[in-house]
């Protein structure tokens, strides 16, 4: 059977896209000498037959995807395994050969690993000096085979991808971010650091395509609520979450929805640049930080001159930072920016401290009148063993831009819980409906759910045990 055809029923069964009986009889159809083309063919007609349109898009965009990706994996002239993560794979016997392997058979090795993660639905690879290649699977660390990884073999690993630049960077600095890209369907944000065994580094795995909100897991009212802020051509939207919640996912949903519905100017910057955004109806910039510009409040003062109309900032970080965004949010720009906050609340408390006292009323000003909203996302795992988002919003009007503006934070709650008719939800309400729809284990919702007492009632004492 041809490698990219192999590769293609690997993939599409592991996403769950085919059943391994339905690839069985696409090639009693086609004949075990079919190229990837053909049979990718052949198994989009089959599944998209009884789809509406839209959904047979989504389809072919997802087979388009995979076809890609085992196109990639089969040039590697490496066959599929014939068990993987699910089945505890022990790869112990193939970490062990890296002190002998070339150069080549390791980036080899390390490729079609990654690549075989990526169709596994895993989030990181861990490689650190004197411990166990770990990965991060549904929100949770799992071991990668027995074989502990010597100073010498997490060293060549992490090194092994950067150029010359980037090795007098970890050399001066001991620490490292920096994107990895083969291609625009094949990219890691990587994270070295020096520890007291030696080097350390996390290969997080960035999406091969921009995925809509409702791909990522948002109910169709908040998708909507979502886009409407997106409306707006001036004023100030945050993105928060904890870090590891799919953040840099979501913003890139957002800034597709905008390229495709505007015509606008948009400045994109980050560190580093993780998903790659093609310009449609919208001229998008990305700049990222280092490579480009030596930091997000310069970069931002540049963009000021670069005719903008809407100012992406991958992390508002600092005071500078913060103080230059939400100026260029009432000077006639839309801005959006993320931080890595829980809640809405603790997204404004984390805006205004960071400002001298001083300063705070005056920022809350500011800030009332320049609002547009907050979303805020969190990652649970689910019980089949994959992630769901859950997310909070608040929709600025009147009453919010009152209480920001007068410092009263902790009045927002009941403003979130009756503001529906505006889209708005809080982030329990959202954990509670993902239990409703028995996607997590009562004990999830319960570890998630800050007012237990309005929702623990309503979650069984045997769903709660996990």
């Amino acid at each position: 059977m041809n490698l990219e055809v192999q590769w293609f029923i690997y993939n599409s069964v592991g996403k769950g896209l085919l059943k391994q009986k339905e690839c069985d009889d696409l090639l009693n159809e086609t004949g075990q000498n079919v190229d990837i083309s053909t049979f990718a063919q052949a198994a989009f007609d089959k599944k998209s037959a009884p789809l509406d349109e839209v959904n047979a898009e989504i389809l072919l965009e997802k087979l388009e995807g995979i076809l890609n990706t085992s196109i990639e994996q089969a040039g590697l002239e490496v066959p599929p395994p014939e068990e993987f993560l699910a089945e505890q794979r022990n790869y112990e016997a193939v970490f062990s050969e890296i002190p002998q392997m070339a150069d080549e058979q390791l980036i080899n090795f390390l490729r079609n690993l990654f690549m075989n993660i990526r169709s596994n639905c895993t989030s990181d690879i861990h490689f650190s000096a004197n411990a166990l290649p770990f990965i991060r699977n549904a929100l949770r660390i799992e071991k990668l085979g027995n074989y502990v990884l010597t100073e010498e073999d997490a060293f060549r690993i992490n090194t092994l991808f950067l150029n010359k630049e980037h090795r007098e960077l970890l050399t001066e600095k001991n620490e490292l971010v920096y994107a990895l890209s083969f291609s625009n369907e094949e990219r890691y944000r990587v994270a070295l650091m020096k520890h007291k065994d030696g080097l350390a580094g996390t290969y997080h795995l960035l999406p091969n395509h921009i995925q809509t909100l409702e791909e990522l897991g948002f109910k169709q009212k908040n998708s909507k609520t979502i886009s409407t802020l997106l409306n707006h051509h001036n004023g100030l939207i945050l993105l928060a979450g904890p870090i590891g919640s799919g953040k840099t996912t979501t913003l890139a949903a957002l800034v597709e929805i905008m390229n495709k519905k505007r015509k606008d100017h948009i400045i994109m910057i980050e560190d580093p640049i993780e998903i790659v955004q093609t310009s449609e109806s919208c001229n998008i910039t990305q700049r990222e930080i280092i490579t480009h510009t030596k930091s997000y409040a310069n970069a931002i003062k540049g963009a000021l001159r670069e005719d903008p109309d809407i100012i992406v900032i991958g992390e508002l970080n600092d005071l500078e930072t913060i103080e230059i965004a939400i100026t260029a949010s009432e000077t006639g720009h839309l801005v959006i920016g993320t931080l890595p906050t829980g809640d809405t609340i603790n997204t404004l408390n984390r805006i205004v401290d960071v400002f001298p006292p001083s300063q705070q009323p005056q920022i809350r000003a500011m800030i009332s009148g320049s609002l547009r909203g907050i979303v805020c996302q969190k990652l649970l795992p689910t019980k089949d063993k994959h992630v769901a988002v859950a997310c909070e919003i608040l929709v600025n009007n009147l009453a919010v831009s009152n209480t920001v503006s007068e410092g009263k934070h902790h009045l927002l709650k009941p403003i979130l819980q009756t503001g529906s008719k505006l889209g708005m939800c809080t982030m329990d309400e959202s954990v509670f409906e993902l239990y409703e729809k028995d996607l997590i284990s009562g004990q999830t919702a319960l570890n998630n759910i800050k007012d237990l007492n309005s929702y623990k009632s309503k979650i069984t004492s045997e769903d709660s045990i996990s």
